[in-house]
Parts: C-alpha cells; structure tokens; sequence
C-alpha cells in the first residue's frame, strides 16, 4: 500500500532545497499547499515575465494530479490559461511520480517561449516603424539630383515633349468639314459674307446708271 503523505513530504522537502525562499512559499499544512514563483528575463530587451503557480496535494497524490492554479502573474488571461492548460496535460502523463519539479520546469520553459515570442514582435514593429519614417522623410526631401538622375529625367522630358508637340501639330491640321463641326458659326459667317457682298455690287451698279443718264 502506497504510504501518500511519507511520499508529499520527500517531495516537499526536496522543493524546499531546490527552490529559495523568495520563490517557495508554504500556504499551508493540511492539505500541504504552497506557491511556486518563476521569473524568466529576455535575453534581447530585458522584460521579464513572472508567473506563480500554487500546488494543492490531493489525498492520494502522486496517483492522481496535484491540484494547480496561477495565482499571480505579468501576463494576459490567454497566456494565463495556456500555462494551466499546460500544467493539466503534463499532469496527467505523470501520474504515479512525484511531479512538482518536472511541472514547474515546464512552466518555466514555455514562459521563456511567450517572452522570447514578445520581444520579437516588439523588434519587428520597431523595424517596421523605422522603415516607415526612413520612407516618409526620402519622400519629403525627394531623389539627390546626379548626373545620372538628371540625364535620366531630361530623357524623358524630351519624349513627353515630342509627344505634345505631334499631339498639337495633329490639331493644327484640320480639314474642312472639321472646322465647321467645330465652330458651326463658320457657315452663318459664309453666308452672310456672300450677303453682304452682293448687296455692295448691287448699288454700286445702281450708282454708275444714275450717272449715266444725268
């Protein structure tokens, strides 16, 4: 028959040891409960991430899961029950062994993983925010002008301006009928010009016969 509680005190014992008072504390006796705290630090920026875990012994502990819970932490409700849903699943593939260590180690272990996944994203968007303002100050100052940025631009300047200048020369040339479309007042000009010139000729003919026959 497995003696539970001779077993829960050599663990407890051994956590003791393992882990410094600012990291273990006993909440209480009976049941055993006590907190655990994990810190893990970012290499690249500093930020740290603190977490504490607080394990409740069942009566027939290690055959059936300690209980488990985050008490305290930096982190966010998602992260927070990513760790209990890790310490559940890892839990159950050691039943029958003392635990605590192992469960802790891995907390430990995928809290390094959240924090190391922060500090990327926050160089990524540093990046990208950087990049963006070396963007938007190239398009504020504009291209240097080189020799070869201006060769470049006068080579295009001339092809645009031939271009207007064949546009313009195929407007100049318009025929007939074009014009008239274009201003519909040319015709009633035509036809008052040959008007007005017949009524000229007209009385001057008038004219010369009254100077005849006087």
């Amino acid at each position: 028959m497995t003696d539970y509680k001779e077993e829960q005190a050599s663990e407890l014992e051994a956590i003791r040891s393992i882990y410094s008072s600012e990291e273990f504390t006993e909440v209480s006796s009976d049941p055993d409960k006590f907190d655990i705290t994990v810190t893990v630090e970012s290499a690249s920026d500093g930020k740290s991430a603190t977490v504490t875990v607080r394990f409740t012994y069942t009566p027939t502990y290690p055959d059936t899961p300690p209980e488990m819970c985050v008490t305290n932490s930096n982190l966010t409700t998602t992260q927070v029950t990513e760790l209990e849903q890790l310490l559940r699943e890892q839990a159950e593939e050691e039943i029958g062994a003392v635990m605590v260590f192992s469960l802790v180690s891995s907390v430990q272990e995928r809290l390094g993983e959240m924090v190391d996944k922060e500090a990327t994203a926050a160089e990524q968007e540093v990046e990208s925010e950087k990049q963006k303002a070396e963007a938007a100050a190239a398009a504020f100052h504009g291209t240097p002008v080189t020799k070869e940025t201006f060769a470049t631009w006068k080579e295009q300047f001339d092809v645009e301006m031939t271009g207007n200048q064949r546009h313009s020369n195929k407007e100049v040339k318009l025929t007939g009928k074009q014009l008239f479309e274009r201003d519909a007042s040319l015709g009633t000009s035509d036809i008052k010009f040959i008007e007005e010139t017949a009524a000229d000729d007209i009385t001057d003919h008038t004219n010369k016969l009254s100077v005849s026959n006087s």
